[in-house]
This record gives structure tokens, C-alpha cells and sequence, in this order.
């Protein structure tokens, strides 16, 4: 890569790992406290805990994906303990990239477990063997992100809750889930009353240009600070709005949008974020070359122009 590509890169690594603090991690924090009180309590007749659900819903770039690695990566319950002489973790991820089946799921958890699993593995097998591999690898949690891709494809609901239940329910060792994803998750716990007592929900709703403010200019000032930019003058402009509704207000895609202004500059030689980095890496991700009235760091109207990154075709515009 070209010199200048390679330190704007070095710089971008300090950047991508800002992680912005907000209320709703308060929120969530305090919500998995009394999730995991619930589902860590000693049960009747000397079973261990009992299994439950944690939905963690938004729309595309609410953050959910990073809210719920950055709970589990800091929380004192969920860091690596000693287990004689090998080192286990009580929670394992896995992220389902596009329409998946039960025995995709399988098979992934199976792996991250630290199961060898095969591709060829039939999923009624993978799935009769996965509670006994979880208890061996004493995993207390399992994370599935983009839950809403085993909903795809016509997929029965009640066929994956009952999957999922299975594990909860199994003894001696019940698993618990975090499932975040799209709003359609929520299909998933309304199976029977039983489920809908047990399960703990957070929906990350969209940022208010207004009333969270603040929030938008500290996620700007943040990123900054990791790539000793300056931006004092932009925020003391109508910047952060604009900023906010090129990301739709999801608190995640104002992290990237930020990004990838940052970036510009970088690429540039500046050392200040100015309102020209994000038109120009707006026309990078948008289909609006010579179309500055649909650019929203251009227009002076810019609510006018639709909320979020969008493509469209020069023959679309009039």
C-alpha cells in the first residue's frame, strides 16, 4: 500500500478500537446484573441455576453487536477462570453472517466451544451432542448476533425457540443465551407464557438529534482524541446534526460515519475534521457523484435528503 494509505491505516487501528460509554450501557449492565442473578441462583433440589434469554434488539448499525462484546468483555462474572489445570470462559459468540439453519448454528457453537466439529455433521446429531459439549467446556452463555438469520427462508420460529429452550432447560447444566439482532428476534420468545416470564428484553432505539445531542458530539470528540484531530469547530456547527442523519441516528453507524471522515483527513494530511472529509467519504459510500443535493454534508436542506446512507442511480434523480 502507498506510504500514506499505511500510517492512515495505523491511525484508523487507534480509532476503530474507541469504544463510546452511553446510558444505555448503564442500562444494560444494571438489566444483565439481574439477568444473571436470575439465572445463577440455586433452584429446588440442588439444581444449578435455571436457563433464560436476554433479547437485545435495534435496527441495522443500533450497535448491538459492540454493546454486547463490550458488557461481556468487562463484566467480572464472564473473564477466564482457572478449572484445574486449563482455562475456561463462560461465554462464546458466534455471528450469523446470512440465512442459517439450526444445524449452521450447531455446528458453529460446537466449534467455538472447542468441539471439532465436522461440516458434514447432521444436525439432530450436532444438537443431541451440544449440551454435554457445553458442560464440558463449562459454558454458562452463549451470544448469537444477527439472530434474525435463522428467521429467514420461511424458517419456523417455534422450531428454533424449542431448540434453544432445550439447551436452557437441560440438566444439570442449563445454558442462557444473549440473542441480539433486528427487531424480528422478538418472534422468538412469544412461544408460550412460560418463555415470556423468563425473558429480559433491550431495544436500542434511535439517537434523538436533540435530546442526545451531547452523546453525538462526545462520539465525534472521542474518536478524535485517538487520532489527535482536532474538531472543536465542526461540532460548533450543525455538523453533528448532519452527521447523525447520514447515519440514520444509530448510535453504531455515527461511529462509522465519524470514521470514515476521519479517515478523509487522515488521507489528506489534516490535521482538523472538517465538513469536506465527510462529503467527500459520503460520495465513497453513496452512489451521488455530481449529485452535491443529495449529499447531506453538502445541502444546505440537508433533512430533506433520506436518513442513512442510500445508493441511487443518476437516471433516479429530478
Amino acid at each position: 500500500m502507498p506510504e500514506k494509505h499505511q500510517a492512515a491505516g495505523n491511525v484508523l487501528d487507534c480509532v476503530n478500537a474507541v469504544y463510546v460509554e452511553s446510558p444505555r450501557d448503564t442500562i444494560l449492565r444494571n438489566s444483565f446484573d439481574r439477568f444473571l442473578g436470575y439465572v445463577m441462583a440455586d433452584q429446588r433440589h440442588g439444581r444449578r441455576g435455571k436457563g433464560n434469554a436476554f433479547f437485545i434488539t435495534g435496527q441495522s448499525g443500533a450497535g448491538k453487536t459492540d454493546i454486547v462484546e463490550n458488557l461481556l468483555a468487562a463484566h467480572p462474572v464472564m473473564q477466564p477462570a482457572a478449572v484445574g489445570v486449563s482455562m475456561v470462559r463462560p461465554w462464546v459468540q458466534v455471528s450469523l453472517q446470512g440465512p442459517a439453519t439450526l444445524g449452521v448454528l450447531g455446528r458453529q457453537i460446537m466449534s467455538v466451544s472447542g468441539y471439532d466439529v465436522k461440516p458434514t455433521m447432521r444436525e439432530n446429531t450436532v444438537w443431541e451432542l451440544l449440551p454435554g459439549q457445553l458442560e464440558k467446556a463449562k459454558v454458562l452463555l452463549v451470544h448469537i448476533d444477527e439472530t434474525q438469520h435463522l428467521m429467514s427462508k420461511g424458517a419456523a420460529t417455534d422450531k428454533v425457540a424449542s431448540a434453544l429452550k432445550g439447551l436452557m432447560n437441560h440438566k444439570p447444566w442449563p445454558v442462557s443465551f444473549i440473542l441480539s439482532g433486528m427487531p424480528k428476534i422478538n418472534e422468538l420468545k412469544v412461544q408460550d407464557e412460560q418463555a415470556e416470564r423468563r425473558n429480559f428484553s433491550l431495544a436500542l432505539a434511535a439517537l434523538h438529534p436533540e435530546a442526545d445531542i451531547d452523546l453525538i458530539v462526545e462520539i465525534i470528540k472521542k474518536h478524535c482524541e485517538a487520532a489527535d484531530m482536532k474538531c472543536a469547530a465542526l461540532i460548533a456547527t450543525d455538523m453533528p446534526k448532519r452527521i447523525a442523519h447520514a447515519a440514520n441516528y444509530q448510535f453504531g453507524r455515527i461511529c462509522e460515519v465519524v470514521i470514515s471522515g476521519i479517515h478523509h483527513a487522515l488521507l489528506a494530511g489534516d490535521k482538523e475534521l472538517l465538513r469536506e472529509h465527510f462529503a467527500k467519504a459520503y460520495r465513497d459510500h453513496s452512489n451521488t457523484r455530481g449529485l452535491d443535493d443529495l449529499n447531506p454534508f453538502h445541502a444546505d436542506d440537508f433533512l430533506g435528503i433520506n436518513a442513512g446512507y442510500f445508493s441511487i442511480s443518476a437516471g433516479d434523480h429530478t
